[in-house]
């Protein structure tokens, strides 16, 4: 399993996104591999739009960028957000799985939450706490 780092925040617009692209831009000015992963994204209606990830390359070109798990078009929490499509949402096992298939190439993966650390993620109630404990 790769090095990884996890960044969160509560709310839209408190600068989770430009915290990973700033870690990025540093990390690869001294010749370090980066991966950026938001395993779950909400308030994408165009994935041309500026995704998160966009805004992340945009900002170091050479971070390795790993596929979402899941989108939603809504901007909430991934719970709300998976109810407004009537889904149950992402789950932990969900996110531990992916994260497990990640290869290591990169020195560090760059993991952003949707989300401050206990939003849940989906009707469960799980959140991403539950995530890192899993991870650890």
């Amino acid at each position: 399993m790769p090095n990884a780092v996890f960044i969160t925040g509560t709310g839209t617009g408190v600068g989770k996104t430009s915290v990973s692209a700033a870690i990025a831009k540093g990390l690869a000015a001294t010749g370090r591999r980066v991966s950026y992963w938001k395993p779950i994204e909400t308030g994408v209606t165009d994935e041309r739009d500026n995704t998160d990830p966009n805004i992340v390359v945009q900002h170091e070109p050479s971070v390795r960028i790993i596929r979402s798990i899941k989108t939603y078009p809504l901007a909430a929490s991934p719970d709300q957000a998976a109810a407004d499509v009537s889904e149950e949402g992402v789950t932990v096992a969900n996110v531990v799985d992916e994260y497990r298939l990640l290869d290591d190439s990169s020195d560090l993966t760059l993991i952003e939450g949707a989300g401050g650390v206990c939003v849940p993620l989906n009707q469960r109630g799980e959140t991403w706490v539950d995530v890192a404990a899993q991870l650890r």
